[in-house]
């Protein structure tokens, strides 16, 4: 390609810039075509320059836009639907992006459908344990310089990995049935 060429296109993405309606998909459709003709490093270096988002930004946009070629994409969807499926297996793209459409899900709503859950963690309770033990574990924490909370936890983590050490002093491990 000449240079001519390369300042053309140049000049195309600093005018999507400028429209003010620097879109994802014409920033991502842009530097898919800049890619083909000059290459991913003068790509990527003149996105940067004239769009102002970092390198990994531009990246996320191309891999969305090649996932989704122009006939597969929701014109009543935003990019960012797209981009909240673009890893997954086409046919369950295809599934949640018409649910999208179907139910004109914003893209916080269509996130939450996407994305499982997060498992909460389960509430925590006071161990009460007698003082003479506490003042042992504050002195162990105390000499390794860490917290008491810490210094029990550490504790429990090798009576969980040991737990022939906790018969010899006495304490009856706990079995959890992973029924």
């Amino acid at each position: 390609m000449s240079a001519m060429n390369l300042e053309a296109w140049a000049e195309e993405g600093r005018q999507i810039e400028k429209d003010g309606r620097a879109a994802a998909w014409r920033i991502a459709d842009w530097l898919l075509a800049g890619e083909k003709e000059f290459g991913d490093a003068r790509a990527y270096k003149e996105g940067q320059v004239i769009f102002k988002r970092g390198r990994q930004t531009l990246y996320n946009l191309v891999s969305t836009a090649r996932a989704f070629p122009i006939s597969r994409r929701r014109e009543t969807l935003s990019f960012a639907h797209h981009d909240e499926v673009r890893a997954l297996p086409t046919e369950q793209q295809e599934v949640l992006l018409n649910r999208a459409e179907k139910e004109r899900l914003s893209v916080a709503a269509f996130r939450k459908a996407v994305r499982p859950p997060k498992e909460k963690e389960p509430p925590t309770k006071p161990v009460l344990i007698p003082v003479k033990q506490y003042s042992d574990l504050r002195a162990a924490a105390k000499s390794q310089g860490i917290s008491v909370n810490a210094m029990a936890v550490r504790i429990f983590r090798d009576y969980l990995k040991q737990p022939e050490v906790a018969l010899k002093a006495g304490l009856r491990p706990v079995v959890v049935n992973a029924a």
